[in-house]
């Protein structure tokens, strides 16, 4: 250790602490996941939602880059939350990598909430969805 630190001048005093945690494995996360059967059954379920919290995510690819972004909606509260990101050049990241960096731009907006009761995070990517390993 002492060789490789020295060789590739890794000074220990400005390395980040990372907190370990591990689950149970009978751990249940609590989430809900629904994958709507079409467009319109998607359409009738959020408009039926009733969630205090709201969040819609999106990864797209325009003009040769691709981008990712969040958009956080709160009930009884004006306004919108927004987080957005620019990836890079399409050659270099695709769509599938936008969508996964907009979920976890709406997990930071729901994290920065406050009396947070019920959430609907709002996905248009199942194989981003499925990728989760809670489907």
């Amino acid at each position: 250790m002492h060789d490789l630190m020295w060789t590739y001048d890794i000074q220990p005093d400005v390395m980040e602490t990372i907190q370990c945690v591990q689950q149970d494995t009978k751990w249940n996360p609590g989430l809900a996941i629904r994958i709507a059967e079409d467009k319109e059954v998607a359409i009738r379920e959020d408009r039926d939602d009733r969630a205090n919290i709201r969040v819609y995510t999106d990864g797209s690819g325009i003009d040769g880059a691709v981008g990712a972004a969040a958009v956080l909606y709160r009930e009884g509260r004006s306004g919108r939350k927004v987080k957005r990101v620019m990836l890079g050049s399409d050659k270099k990241y695709g769509v599938y990598e936008g969508e996964c960096v907009a979920m976890i731009l709406g997990l930071e907006l729901i994290q920065e909430e406050r009396n947070v009761s019920q959430v609907s995070m709002c996905v248009d990517n199942e194989a981003a969805i499925q990728a989760m390993g809670l489907v």
